[in-house]
């Protein structure tokens, strides 16, 4: 249920990240082409997680303790982001995904990136485990 439920969220970042590009092909930005590409490729991985994933108890909780390092990580960004840039920090993201300015605050940015790190860590330490 994680993957797919990641597999829709990042699916639907890439969609919003290529409409951007899409709409605005005047003011093309390569971060965000890269930021579609990488959210859609973690949208593949999470949808083949849910698919094809092993559900036992230890997958699980190895897909949980990637989850908390992932979420850890979207912290540390935010919080190193913040600091050495500010307001640009929010001017950047909502340029990325096509949002105003006043629609990214600092909580949404951090309640996002927590979110987005819990769910691309569950996946990869999901990943992993299928592998073996």
């Amino acid at each position: 249920m994680i993957g797919a439920v990641s597999g829709v969220c990042f699916a639907a970042l890439a969609a919003r990240s290529i409409s951007v590009l899409a709409i605005t092909p005047h003011f093309f930005r390569i971060s965000s082409l890269v930021f579609a590409v990488v959210a859609a490729c973690l949208s593949y991985l999470s949808f083949r997680a849910a698919t094809s994933g092993r559900m036992d108890k230890a997958s699980f909780l190895r897909g949980l303790s990637g989850g908390v390092g992932g979420a850890l990580f979207g912290l540390i960004i935010v919080i190193i982001a913040y600091a050495m840039f500010r307001e640009a920090t929010r001017a950047y993201f909502a340029h990325l995904l096509g949002l105003h300015f006043s629609q990214v605050t600092i909580m949404r940015l951090l309640v996002a990136l927590l979110f987005l790190g819990f769910c691309a860590g569950f996946v990869l330490g999901m990943q992993k485990l299928r592998e073996r």
